[in-house]
């Protein structure tokens, strides 16, 4: 699984979730299920077996840009899920900066 931490404000967190879910459903053609929390949501797609290999470079590309992702794998078959998460600033005019990055 990789993780990582990024400040996204809540229109902008709808917007990647529904375009994440999309994309999920038109590469595998399944439908995606979107699970949200307060702090992230999750998109879970069942894979087609076999998924072609043009889809699953793509695949790959749209959960690396996910904050977390995996893959399960079950007798009933394969999936893969991904999450993006939201992180209210504390302070409204607060420019986001990577982490370890000093105020300027």
């Amino acid at each position: 699984m990789v993780t990582r931490s990024r400040e996204i404000p809540v229109c902008i967190f709808r917007s990647r979730v529904e375009a994440l879910a999309a994309y999920l459903g038109a590469l595998t053609g399944r439908e995606p299920r979107i699970r949200g929390q307060s702090s992230h949501a999750r998109v879970e797609v069942d894979l087609p077996n076999p998924l072609p290999d043009e889809a699953r470079i793509e695949l790959l590309a749209a959960l690396a840009a996910a904050d977390r992702y995996g893959h399960d794998v079950t007798a009933e078959g394969a999936s893969v899920w991904a999450e993006i998460v939201v992180r209210q600033r504390k302070n409204p005019g607060e420019v986001a900066r990577p982490p370890g990055a000093r105020p300027t």
